[in-house]
């Protein structure tokens, strides 16, 4: 999918989830153009994936998982998507922030 930014985006964009996943977009071919109205801006190909794996290992990676991403076309995520995957990981700090309280209360 052919994307346009307004900054010189990098190659990978590598987004951890609270889950152990990943969102990641990976670019080729950036080069920089201008827009209709003559602003500078840079275009590329771009793809979305979401994964288990590291960044090093998406990297490493980086020609293989965006032939395979392009095939499959997952569809990006929604803010909405975005917003819960925070509140989930919120929540899940929250809780342990708790239960080390609770630890240390019960240990005094």
């Amino acid at each position: 999918m052919k994307a346009i930014y307004y900054m010189l985006p990098d190659a990978v964009a590598y987004m951890p989830l609270p889950d152990g996943r990943a969102d990641v977009w990976l670019r080729k071919g950036v080069s920089e153009s201008e827009d209709d109205e003559g602003s500078v801006c840079w275009e590329c190909e771009e793809v979305y994936l979401r994964t288990t794996l590291s960044r090093d290992d998406v990297v490493a990676m980086f020609d293989e998982l965006f032939d395979s991403a392009e095939q499959v076309a997952a569809p990006i995520p929604t803010v909405d998507d975005r917003v819960r995957d925070l509140e989930l990981q919120v929540e899940e700090q929250a809780g342990a922030i708790e239960e080390l309280a609770l630890m240390m209360v019960g240990g005094e």
